[in-house]
């Protein structure tokens, strides 16, 4: 139903794994009994387990302990080693649901963890929730497996292998004489984190956003890059993942293997009954000429104030407009190649005024702008970036152009009422981009 593949970079502390940025992603998912199933953000449900840190939600384990406290919650025993390393057994001896049963490989020279393989059945800590509040999760079982790479007198990590099944309660809003209020199903997830080419990072996307975002979330507001998947093989899918992408190619829906899924495009899945488009507010708005942008009312941040309020209000605290430049570049054999979006952020965004009839032309006017200073942008990459501090400098330069400029045009045109600057900078816009606001949204504006 499900096949997810990302590439982040990874921030760790010895064994532990601190963050992880995303590069890119792409989904693959099918429809079952009218309903998809995602994992939403499975990177982080596993690598922030720690072998060393006992955590709220996962169960515990002896490395975690000391060892008066690990021999009275787990038996542990030899089991068979090597001539280099030490194999310990362990299980719980009671609360068998909140504690691991496994093995550990330790490295007779440095004592370095080598690999660690832990199970439990029917867990009652871990760190799943169920995406709607009236749904919910039980009879979980859990694997996991950590294998290191030795490095110097130490090991570090090499990958994680996961997999776990669980009994997923789903809870219908409008059941059917077909399907039930309430449908059970027992759903399994498997998957790899492999960690590579260390000290040699990926270039991030130039964009700021929150990285406690989940994996879907981040997905849909970095776009898909093809030069990089296209050049980039470090995880070759095996046969059966390959024909089980086939599978979600036909029978269900590619996300992020094209260029026109983020956005507000990202999960609009041909379905008609789809409950994807409900589990995201979509918060960033990626210029186009063929579509124009609104200001989202539902949002809280763009709730119109009592006139009261206004009056009492200084006008720059009653309104801000954010846009950002979305800056990803690829390298590879030493050259740069670029992708580049204007990116209205509704998130930063705030306005807490009436509409009037020029508003929708002002503010479409002010996203024009930033996307002419983009266009500028990704000309003078193409042209003279050839190190990633001449790509840094031009990014910079460019973001403090839009905000000189865009400073400019909201102290000249006053949220549109002054119609002559606005008449101005829709000839500007125009000029560049061949799109005439004032005519889209009403010729009485000119």
């Amino acid at each position: 139903m499900e096949l997810l593949e990302c590439y982040y970079n990874g921030y760790l502390n010895g064994i532990l794994v601190n963050r992880l940025s995303l590069k890119n992603g792409r989904i693959g998912v099918a429809e079952m009994d009218q309903r998809y199933f995602l994992t939403l953000n499975s990177s982080k449900g596993i690598s922030r387990m720690s072998l060393i840190c006992q955590r709220d939600d996962y169960p515990s384990m002896p490395l975690q302990m000391g060892k008066r406290e690990a021999k009275k919650l787990f038996r542990l025993s030899l089991g068979p080693g090597d001539n280099e390393t030490v194999h310990i057994v362990f299980s719980p001896r009671k609360n068998k649901q909140d504690l691991f049963s496994g093995d550990l490989w330790i490295d007779k020279q440095s004592n370095a963890l080598v690999k660690s393989d832990l199970h439990i059945e029917n867990a009652q800590k871990h760190p799943f929730l169920p995406i709607f509040p009236a749904d919910s999760i039980c009879n979980l079982d859990m694997n996991i497996s950590h294998t290191f790479e030795k490095e110097g007198s130490s090991n570090r990590l090499d990958h994680i292998n996961f997999s776990y099944r669980i009994t997923y309660k789903s809870v219908r809003d409008t059941p059917t004489v077909a399907v039930p209020s309430i449908v059970k199903r027992d759903l399994m997830t498997s998957g790899i984190m492999y960690f590579y080419d260390y000290g040699n990072p990926f270039i991030l996307p130039y964009f700021e956003y929150d990285n406690d975002f989940d994996d879907y979330r981040k997905i849909s507001i970095i776009p898909y890059n093809d030069f990089f998947w296209d050049n980039n093989s470090t995880l070759v899918l095996t046969q059966k993942q390959k024909e089980n992408l086939g599978f979600l190619a036909h029978e269900g829906c590619l996300v992020n293997y094209r260029g026109e899924n983020y956005g507000n495009d990202f999960l609009r899945i041909r379905h008609s009954d789809s409950t994807l488009s409900s589990l995201y507010e979509y918060n960033y708005y990626f210029w186009n000429s063929e579509k124009r942008m609104m200001l989202n009312r539902k949002l809280k941040q763009n709730r119109i104030y009592q006139q009261e309020k206004i009056n009492n209000s200084i006008l720059s605290d009653l309104y801000h407009l954010e846009v950002q430049l979305f800056l990803d570049v690829t390298q590879k054999e030493g050259k740069y190649f670029f992708k580049t979006f204007t990116v209205f952020d509704a998130v930063k965004t705030f306005y807490h005024l009436e509409e009037g009839d020029e508003t929708k032309a002002f503010l479409n006017i002010f996203f024009d702008i930033c996307e002419i200073e983009r266009r500028r942008m990704e000309n003078q990459l193409n042209s003279s970036a050839n190190t990633i501090q001449k790509i840094d400098s031009i990014y910079q330069e460019a973001v403090r152009r839009k905000d000189e400029i865009t400073k400019k045009y909201l102290n000249e045109v006053q949220l549109g009422k002054a119609k002559k600057f606005l008449s101005e900078w829709n000839d500007f816009v125009f000029k560049n981009l061949a799109i005439d606001n004032l005519k889209l949204f009403g010729e009485k504006l000119k």
